[in-house]
Formats: structure tokens, sequence, C-alpha cells
């Protein structure tokens, strides 16, 4: 048994350095390689400050999405039920949107205007039914704040990306 096991080895070594070997290749002549050419200034500039928008743009996404899902939880907390439930249909509402858009984004598409326009008319909602709640009702003011925090960072969005 451990004579038959040594044999494997001793064959899986060979074979192994077999095709090592066999794997070496010479590099083209050097006709055949490819020529790099150093990139125009202006076109690395270019593509260094799309870079840069592209962080803003994500940053403000972020942003946005993170106001959201504060001016969700504060919507959790406010006492009012007629007031919560129309904060909140707006909220799902403007929530819809940017799940829309974050859909095409991962397809690579470009955002639908249309889901732009779902997610601001979500912020006015949630902004409008917040309105009418109670001045002195802590969860409406954070609410309030957040889903300004969001209306800002969706301008952002739009200005960046």
């Amino acid at each position: 048994m451990l004579n038959t096991l040594a044999r494997v080895v001793v064959l899986a070594v060979a074979l192994g350095a077999s095709l090592v070997g066999a794997g070496k290749s010479r590099l083209p002549p050097r006709s055949l390689r490819k020529t790099t050419r150093r990139p125009d200034p202006a076109e690395q500039e270019r593509q260094l400050l799309d870079k840069r928008a592209s962080a803003q743009c994500n940053s403000a996404r972020a942003r946005i999405v993170g106001a959201l899902r504060d001016t969700g939880k504060s919507v959790d907390k406010i006492q009012d039920a007629q007031v919560k439930s129309a904060a909140q249909a707006g909220l799902d509402q403007a929530n819809g949107g940017v799940a829309d858009i974050a859909k095409s984004i991962v397809k690579g598409q470009d955002p639908p205007a249309d889901s732009r326009d779902t997610v601001a008319a979500g912020l006015k909602a949630t902004n409008d039914a917040l309105g009418s709640g109670k001045s002195g009702d802590a969860a409406v003011a954070a609410a309030q704040k957040s889903v300004g925090e969001a209306a800002a960072a969706g301008q952002d969005v739009l200005d960046q990306c």
C-alpha cells in the first residue's frame, strides 16, 4: 500500500514538472509586441475630474439614502396616526423611486427621469404630511429635519450625477 502511494506521488510530481516546463514560452518578436502610448495630459485630467465627480455623486447618493433611513426612524415614533400614515406613504414613494434608480445603476443604465420625479414627489408628500403634525412633537421635528436633509442630498445628486 505504501509502495503504491509512493509511486503515485512520484508520478504526480513528474507530471507536474513536465507541465510546468511545457508552460514556458518566449516573448513574441518585437514587431508583434503592442506599443503603449502615453496618455494625453488633457485626457488624464478629464479622467481625474470624472473620478472626483463620481465620488461626489456617490457621496450624495449615500447621503440621501441615509437621510431617508433617518426619516423613517423618526416617522415610526410619531404619535399622531394620521400624520404618521401620511408621512410613511410619502416616504414609501420616495424609497420606491430610490430603489428604481439603484436598479438601473446596477444594470449600468442611466436612472430614469420619472424615478427622480417619484423621489421628489415622495419627499414633498412626506414634508407636507409632517407640516400638518404637532409642532411640539419631537419625532415630527426630527423627521422634518431629516427629510430636509434628504431633499438637499437629492439636489446634490441632481447636480453631481
